[in-house]
């Protein structure tokens, strides 16, 4: 959840971020958002801000991808998908498998800049990196 409330978001987060978004919007480029946690309570406003792109978009935070897709996939795309937190690092394959194509199947058409949640974690393993990211690249490319 967030560390203050939707208010003193409004109050104190979004002018300043504003005056960043409209800047960087005047001159033609995108913009990405990286907050932890769940940031739900204030997608309105991070849609009103301009943001393209919000990383990370989370399912161990509460954050559920149908409801991006049934409400905001036309404001932005999600970055994130592959969770350090819950199914990468583990040593479950099976999981890690599951996960992946569960996720790239509701993504099919687009809406996801998929990769880790977060930075890599001492936990997540080279090879469960690459087992991920081989099925991921295969995945997209059939």
């Amino acid at each position: 959840s967030l560390l203050f409330s939707p208010a003193t978001w409004r109050e104190l987060i979004f002018p300043n971020h504003k005056i960043t978004c409209d800047a960087v919007k005047a001159r033609g480029a995108y913009l990405s958002v990286h907050s932890d946690g769940n940031v739900n309570q204030v997608l309105d406003g991070i849609v009103e801000l301009g943001y393209d792109v919000v990383h990370p978009y989370q399912e161990s935070a509460g954050m559920d991808f149908q409801y991006y897709l049934d409400n905001h996939r036309s404001d932005f795309a999600l970055m994130g998908g592959l969770d350090v937190q819950t199914t990468i690092g583990f040593g479950d394959y099976d999981r890690l498998r599951s996960d992946i194509e569960r996720i790239l199947g509701m993504f099919r058409d687009g809406g996801m800049l998929f990769c880790t949640s977060h930075y890599v974690q001492d936990h997540c393993t080279i090879e469960e990196l690459v087992f991920a990211f081989d099925l991921i690249y295969k995945t997209v490319r059939s």
